[in-house]
């Protein structure tokens, strides 16, 4: 799992938009809800679209991840 969360950290500062929405929650495997906000500091919040298994939060980002520009600050991503 620790691998998995490094991947996916690394995925949502540098991913693609593409790469963005095939994300999966890395415990079920389900969709995920990602929300990127500037309100106080550029921050990611992250949760599993079940709401019962996965949430994370990755706050101080240096920049907006490039992908905010093409699909926008709040992005649910589908389970196969």
């Amino acid at each position: 799992m620790r691998v998995e969360l490094k991947s996916l950290r690394e995925q949502l500062l540098r991913g693609t938009a593409a790469e963005i929405q095939s994300l999966k929650c890395p415990v079920c495997s389900s969709g995920l809800v990602i929300r990127y906000s500037e309100i106080s500091q550029k921050a990611l919040n992250v949760h599993c679209s079940d709401l019962s298994c996965f949430a994370t939060h990755l706050d101080g980002l240096r920049e907006r991840p490039d992908w905010v520009e093409v699909l926008g600050d709040l992005v649910e991503t589908r389970k196969d």
